[in-house]
């Protein structure tokens, strides 16, 4: 049988003299509980709730802190040892939440990117003429850029340090992508309502000036992010146009 905290077995029971909870109820130690029989009935106490929660804010602080890292100074470049010191843990304190620095590299991907390919597919699907679509997938790239700038920056540039099944699965996500919005160009040029062209590379000149916002866009800047998305569909679609307007 499990031990808690003291050598106490689950379901052990004491009497209280003094103390919180009092002279003369009787408690025992259930996992992490304590349950407290008095006249009025059961009552349960969540001993380790505080415990719960600051741990919580550990997880979430070295993930943070890992993603504003890799982001800024490089998946390399960044060592464990300099997560730990800005979150104010000891290194073996990560080691609780994940194996490696590549697994926290997978974690912040996995997080920051969740829908990055369903959505643009959902946009493909929709019943509307192709040149719709097109803005409408061009409109939700740049919202996940300025929703997920970090970890797409992060993304495009130190996925390649994921090894084995996670590092083809990204690229499969990457190619993936790529491959859909290319063939939503392709039902533009087909349609009349795109030049004639390649259609990938029109699909890698598009995407490549919608990625390349999160290297200069401030949301303190003179342009908000609306004001950037309306002229960049301005600009790139119309350039795209067979006959623009």
């Amino acid at each position: 049988m499990d031990r808690v905290q003291g050598g106490v077995t689950p379901a052990q029971r004491w009497t209280a003299y003094d103390g919180e909870l009092g002279a003369g109820y009787e408690f025992r130690v259930e996992s992490a509980v304590i349950v407290v029989n008095d006249e009025i009935g059961m009552q349960e106490r969540p001993v380790a709730s505080k415990r719960r929660r600051s741990g919580q804010r550990t997880e979430e602080s070295i993930y943070s802190v890992a993603a504003e890292l890799f982001a800024t100074q490089g998946y390399p470049s960044t060592t464990l040892d300099q997560i730990a010191r800005q979150v104010g843990v000891h290194k073996s304190t990560i080691f609780h939440y994940v194996a490696s620095k590549e697994d926290l590299l997978a974690a912040i991907l996995d997080a920051g990117l969740s829908g990055y390919v369903t959505s643009l597919e959902s946009i493909v699907a929709r019943d509307e003429d192709a040149l719709t679509r097109i803005i409408g997938a061009t409109r939700n790239h740049l919202d996940f850029v300025f929703q997920h700038g970090r970890e797409l920056r992060i993304f495009l540039r130190e996925r390649q340090c994921l090894s084995g099944a996670r590092g083809k699965a990204y690229l499969r996500m990457s190619e993936r992508y790529q491959s859909t919005f290319t063939r939503l160009i392709e039902d533009g040029v087909r349609e009349g309502a795109l030049r004639q062209g390649d259609a990938t590379l029109m699909c890698l000149f598009l995407l490549g000036s919608a990625n390349w916002v999160v290297e200069w866009f401030r949301p303190d800047g003179r342009l908000t992010a609306q004001e950037v998305t309306e002229q960049f569909v301005q600009s790139m679609i119309c350039n795209m146009l067979c006959n623009p307007r």
